[in-house]
């Protein structure tokens, strides 16, 4: 008994407190991920605003841009290729995606697209699409091979896409070692 009257804090103790302290934790995250997420439903803006911010984060923003046009580009080149007309195909690829900026892109772009537009000037000019992606959709455009030109472009993307995701995943993985094994050293 200590000085307080209070028992000696024994292993089991520090224990219970940490499992109370990780538990806590684990129900803030979730509950701040449910309103995080029901938020972004709710309201299309914040959901664009976070994926800009996401999106400028060195090497994850790169990855997930990449993967968001690689499913744009796949949907968009089997709708059109199954006959789909051309701004049915943009709006399901675009939300085939899973982007809210290239869903708002793809959104100012059909507009200009009906209105006798190319498809590569008015998807270039909403920033959204990287210069490869329009570089090919101009080249399918001008061959006629359209929804194969845009496969081939999400092919190319998705490649590159695994490769930096897979130096990344093991940059990250290197640099939480070595912080581990900092903090084992102290």
């Amino acid at each position: 008994i200590g000085a307080l009257g209070r028992t000696a804090y024994t292993g089991w103790d520090y224990f219970m407190d940490t499992a109370l302290i990780l538990i806590e934790l684990v129900i803030a995250y979730v509950v701040i991920t449910a309103v995080g997420r029901a938020a972004m439903v709710r309201f299309p803006s914040l959901r664009e605003t976070w994926e800009r911010v996401v999106v400028a984060v060195p090497g994850v923003g790169g990855v997930s841009r990449a993967f968001a046009l690689t499913r744009f580009g796949r949907a968009f080149s089997a709708m059109y290729s199954a006959g789909v007309p051309l701004s049915s195909a943009l709006a399901s690829a675009a939300s085939a995606s899973g982007s809210a900026i290239i869903g708002a892109a793809v959104g100012r772009a059909v507009s200009r697209v009906e209105r006798g537009e190319s498809l590569s000037v008015a998807l270039a000019e909403t920033g959204a699409f990287n210069s490869l992606f329009l570089d090919m959709l101009r080249t399918g455009e001008q061959t006629g091979d359209l929804d194969n030109m845009v496969r081939r472009a999400a092919d190319h993307l998705e490649s590159e896409a695994e490769a930096k995701a897979y130096q990344y995943s093991h940059i990250f993985s290197t640099v939480v070692y070595l912080i581990v094994a900092v903090l084992v050293g102290f």
